[in-house]
């Protein structure tokens, strides 16, 4: 006798003759009634790691300001920063310099800029990562500042936007990542 059966794991038929034992995924089964086999499959979904957070986390969302003044209609939001990290060995700080790529005319003048900063959890992450840790008034691009007092062995993203005369965000530039190391004086 031939019985088929429909494997629930990979939904393909199985044919098993009678008065056998059978090993389906690892559980052996021994027929108990001589005209049917019993036997249960169970299905184990392949052993993983849990999900790794993505870092960085999503960059916080700006809020639109209350009430804009006719003016603001006829000009364009801030353009997006391009930002650079370089690293200052003596003071263990890290650079950040910003420019844009080229000046759009139709944008509001820039009152400042907006830094933050997000240290990478390996366990989690979230937009609440973000830290906002400075407001730097604007100058005549590019712009600099220079960041210290870093956890060593950790790593760090940046990021800046811009804040328009009427209270108006641009959007952030590309976050940018850098490893801090620790530094033996000799």
């Amino acid at each position: 006798m031939v019985v088929l059966l429909s494997c629930v794991t990979a939904g393909l038929p199985v044919r098993l003759p009678h008065a056998a034992s059978y090993i389906v995924n690892n559980v052996i089964s021994i027929p108990m009634m001589s005209t049917l086999p019993q036997f249960t499959v169970h299905h184990r979904p392949p052993q993983q790691d849990p999900p790794r957070p993505i870092h960085p986390a999503p960059l916080p969302e700006a809020q639109p300001p209350q009430r804009l003044p006719p003016e603001a209609a006829s000009t364009a939001l801030p353009q997006k920063p391009h930002l650079k990290l370089a690293r200052v060995q003596s003071q263990n700080g890290i650079v950040l310099s910003w420019s844009v790529l080229e000046a759009d005319r139709n944008c509001a003048p820039v009152d400042s800029y907006h830094l933050y900063a997000y240290h990478e959890d390996p366990a989690t992450t979230s937009v609440s990562q973000w830290k906002k840790i400075g407001e730097v008034k604007a100058l005549p691009l590019p712009m600099a500042c220079t960041l210290t007092q870093f956890v060593s062995g950790s790593k760090y993203y940046f990021a800046v936007r811009a804040k328009d005369l009427y209270g108006r965000y641009g959007p952030f530039c590309d976050p940018q990542s850098t490893d801090v190391m620790s530094t033996q004086g000799n």
